[in-house]
């Protein structure tokens, strides 16, 4: 489900705290997108919540321009990474899921959590 970045309150103390993490997930191939893809990574910041940026890579012809963007993005966008995943491919979702709950705090999480989704 793709949500537009007027879900984040403009008053950010008015977050549920049941939002442990969060996930600003893009399309590498719609670099008109990229602004408000930077925007989005502003506004989390902002938050103090985990959070993972990943690109939804899909095989196609534009390859190597989605890997040129991935590649320059994090520096663009201030941030250390890029986390690169298929959405169509089931272990490459587990793998970003993954790597968003060692992000939790370690109260928040437990190691069950962790293999039950890599157990799917």
């Amino acid at each position: 489900m793709r949500f537009p970045g007027y879900w984040i309150p403009k008053e950010l103390s008015a977050l549920p705290p049941s939002i442990q993490c969060i996930l600003v997930l893009f399309d590498p191939s719609q670099p008109a997108s990229f602004r408000e893809v930077k925007s989005y990574i502003a506004t989390t910041k902002e938050t103090q919540i985990p959070y993972l940026v990943a690109a939804n890579v899909r095989e196609n012809k534009d390859m190597v321009s989605q890997n040129e963007y991935i590649e320059a993005m994090p520096k663009h966008w201030g941030i250390d990474k890029i986390s690169v995943c298929n959405a169509l491919d089931k272990e490459s979702v587990k793998k970003v899921v993954v790597e968003l709950l060692q992000m939790l705090p370690s109260e928040s999480l437990t190691e069950q959590a962790i293999l039950r989704v890599q157990a799917l």
